[in-house]
């Protein structure tokens, strides 16, 4: 089953729960489906690892609400823990945008699979609609004996409008930022050239 119906079975059970029993309302990382996908890339990909700040990979939402406080939106979840919602929205966006296939399992032709790894150092929302986002990440090429190596670091800030949708509309879009950050060097064309870390915006 891919990461994208997983997740949307998580939304559709999440949905049912809450109309049945609670008055919680359920978000999800992953943009709607436009119905148009990029053709399939000719370099595959990994994410062998993925990082979040425990303060935030709950079920809850989770926003700052001054200097050194915040506030857990106890009516507000996500529809997976935060962790599985960012690895879906990655592995959907370079799937539908970028035709970057994710790879889960380890095989014989790692050669040609392209490994990242991404920790979230920093998911900062507040009430009116402000993120940051900052993440470090890195991508290896190859194997052992000539792999080729980069780490890279993303700062990244959206505004989706005021209150939690707002904040669920700029995470969204954070992450399909990340996720074209990692893709432009996963696709950088000359296999042979070092590997350069995508220009700061």
């Amino acid at each position: 089953m891919s990461a994208r119906k997983f997740a949307v079975m998580l939304v559709l059970g999440g949905m049912l729960t809450s109309c049945a029993s609670t008055g919680f309302r359920y978000h999800t990382l992953l943009v709607p489906d436009s119905g148009q996908q990029q053709a399939p890339a000719a370099v595959r990909l990994r994410l062998v690892s993925l990082r979040i700040p425990a303060e935030i990979d709950t079920q809850q939402l989770v926003l700052r609400s001054g200097a050194s406080s915040v506030d857990i939106q106890t009516g507000d979840h996500w529809a997976a823990p935060l962790t599985d919602e960012v690895r879906a929205a990655l592995e959907d966006t370079w799937r539908r945008q970028y035709g970057i296939e994710n790879t889960r399992v380890n095989g014989a032709d790692d050669v040609d699979v392209a490994r990242v790894g991404v920790e979230i150092e920093k998911l900062d929302a507040n009430q009116s609609g402000n993120v940051v986002m900052v993440a470090d990440w890195w991508l290896a090429l190859g194997d052992g004996r000539s792999e080729h190596r980069i780490e890279c670091q993303s700062t990244l800030i959206r505004s989706g409008g005021a209150g939690v949708d707002g904040v669920v509309a700029s995470d969204q879009w954070l992450v399909q930022d990340l996720a074209k950050d990692v893709a432009s060097v996963v696709l950088q064309s000359n296999p042979s050239a070092p590997l350069t870390c995508p220009a700061k915006s």
